[in-house]
């Protein structure tokens, strides 16, 4: 996945998609 936005926690992510992992992102 590309690099996320600064403004776009991980958590964020994480509560929209919950079946990604850390590694995935």
């Amino acid at each position: 996945m590309e690099r996320l936005a600064e403004n776009v926690s991980v958590s964020e992510v994480l509560e929209d998609f919950p079946d990604l992992e850390l590694e995935d992102i």
